[in-house]
């Protein structure tokens, strides 16, 4: 199940300023959010999406997404 309606606005905002992939932009996202939320707000907030977005959502993190460039945490940054 592919969330179509996301991968069209991600496609529709993002592909005036430059050639993205939707589907790798909307997963780079969900990781970062997971990467910088705690996991019980991750979780409510991917509950309350629709199921292909879920899905999205999950395979971001299952495929570890690059977030290599984002700046670290606050929690990261006290270590």
């Amino acid at each position: 199940m592919v969330a179509w309606h996301v991968l069209g606005a991600v496609i529709r905002d993002l592909g005036a300023i430059r050639p993205v992939d939707p589907r790798d932009a909307a997963r780079a996202v969900f990781a970062v959010l997971s990467r910088h939320m705690n996991e019980g707000q991750v979780q409510k907030v991917r509950k309350a999406m629709p199921e292909d977005v879920r899905a999205l959502w999950l395979e971001a993190e299952e495929t570890g997404a690059d977030t290599a460039s984002a700046e670290p945490s606050p929690a990261e940054s006290r270590a």
